[in-house]
Parts: structure tokens; C-alpha cells; sequence
């Protein structure tokens, strides 16, 4: 009888570990960008996108987007401030192997470049100066247990 409620105990223990676990590898999804021009010449970016809000707000696990064009590129985390920087890493593209360069290029943002709002299906953005008028490309970025995940690069137009 004993070694039955030790087996039922430990199978109750496991499967309560197994429920508590952190989130698994998220899906990060960018559906839409627009680009609304401001009083005083500041631009706010506008994405649609689909993550695990919950997680992502809650510390589960580290959420930023990534915004280039050119080499000129913004990192919006979602905890903490925004960087700017420029690097020749961003030539072909965002890839995970790119993120040490963006950290050693990356300094403080202006004040103005910042993370606006975050909400369970995009988030808003106040973008550099320095990004002119033209393409540029965004990127959704997850640091987890297993490693980086990226969403699909969105190219949208800055007026």
C-alpha cells in the first residue's frame, strides 16, 4: 500500500512540474506595418503581430523588435530601452547569428525612440530620425531556453 501512494504521489509531482513549465518555443507572426508621420517630423510605426502576450509581458521569456533599413537599425524590447546602432550585419538580413553584432554596434536610444505601446495583437513604436523615407524591414525577436526565434521579416514603407 505504501509503495502505491509513493508511485501516485510522485506521478502527482511530475505532472504538476509539467504544468508549471515555462513557455515552449513561441510563434511570432508580423502581419501589418504602417508608418504615421507626427507633428514635429517624428514618425510612429504601427505593427500587427501575433505572440504570446502573455509571456512576453510576464518575463517568460525576452521579446524585442527589431526595426532596419540599410544598416541604420532600432531594438525595441519589450523590458528595458530602446537602442539604435549601424552595422554591416544587417546587409542580407536579420539572422539569430546577427544579434551579437547588433549588441556591439547598439547604443542608448534618444528618448524619443522608444516602445509606445504593446497590446495583444501588435505594438507602436517611435522610430529614429535617421530612418529616411523608403523600405524598411521588421523583425520580431524571442530569446528562449532553446535559443532565438524570429518572426518573418516585414518590409514596410516609411514615408
Amino acid at each position: 500500500m505504501n509503495r502505491l501512494f509513493v508511485a501516485l504521489l510522485l506521478v502527482a509531482t511530475l505532472a504538476a512540474a509539467r504544468a508549471r513549465a515555462g513557455a515552449t518555443t513561441p510563434t511570432l507572426v508580423l502581419a501589418t506595418g504602417d508608418v504615421l508621420a507626427q507633428a514635429g517630423g517624428g514618425r510612429t510605426a504601427v505593427f500587427g503581430a501575433a505572440f504570446d502576450h502573455t509571456n512576453a509581458v510576464q518575463a517568460d521569456y525576452d521579446l524585442e523588435l527589431v526595426v532596419w533599413q540599410g544598416r541604420r537599425f532600432a531594438r525595441f524590447p519589450v523590458s528595458g530601452g530602446a537602442r539604435v546602432g549601424e552595422t554591416a550585419a544587417l546587409d542580407d538580413g536579420l539572422a539569430a547569428a546577427d544579434l551579437p553584432s547588433l549588441d556591439a554596434a547598439s547604443g542608448p536610444a534618444p528618448a524619443t525612440v522608444r516602445l509606445v505601446t504593446l497590446a495583444t495583437d501588435g505594438m507602436r513604436v517611435s522610430l529614429p530620425e535617421t530612418f529616411t523615407a523608403g523600405s524598411a524591414t521588421a523583425a520580431l525577436v524571442a530569446t528562449v531556453d532553446e535559443g532565438i526565434v524570429l518572426s518573418n521579416p516585414l518590409v514596410f514603407t516609411v514615408p
